[in-house]
């Protein structure tokens, strides 16, 4: 303290205005800097969570097609085994009882993930193939996806539905 009190007035103010100054430009600094690690950290998580989400609906999109394709390929790979049982009708090789007994066999023997499997309807929407017995020749023709498989005869489709012993469809 005696240091200062021996200083000149103009030293005194120098020295001061000097401290006033530097505190003012370091709680300047820190507020500035607050201000801009703040933005710059909201930005980069809005980055993150917009990359996220892009990955996010990437791998839901890639998954889907690819699992829509697998069940594609599966619904035209057995309808080719059902044409094969057929053309083994019509040549003779087998009475229309054993080929479409074959070709339930080889479409009842398949699972479709841990749940699936694959059923048939004739052309009035009553079920011709089915893993459960007791649903063989019920008519699905009052319901929507039937309808739509009615008309398109062949193909792949998508559709909701819960089993007699279900409470969700799924």
């Amino acid at each position: 303290m005696s240091f200062f009190r021996n200083l000149s007035i103009r030293t005194k103010l120098v020295y001061g205005y000097s401290f006033i100054l530097i505190l003012m430009v370091l709680l300047g600094s820190t507020i500035t800097l607050t201000i801009i690690f703040n933005a710059i950290k909201a930005n980069i998580d809005d980055h993150l969570n917009n990359s996220n989400r892009m990955i996010l609906n990437m791998v839901k999109t890639v998954t889907t097609t690819s699992i829509r394709s697998h069940l594609r390929a599966i619904s035209e790979k057995n309808l080719d085994t059902t044409w094969y049982f057929y053309n083994q009708y019509k040549q003779g090789l087998l009475t229309e009882n054993e080929a479409k007994k074959l070709a339930e066999n080889v479409l009842l023997s398949q699972k479709i993930g841990k749940t699936g499997y694959i059923y048939c309807i004739d052309s009035n929407g009553i079920i011709q193939v089915h893993p459960k017995k007791g649903v063989l020749g019920q008519d699905l023709s009052k319901y929507g996806f039937s309808k739509t498989q009615i008309k398109e005869k062949v193909g792949y489709l998508e559709y909701d539905w819960a089993n007699p012993n279900e409470l969700v469809a799924r």
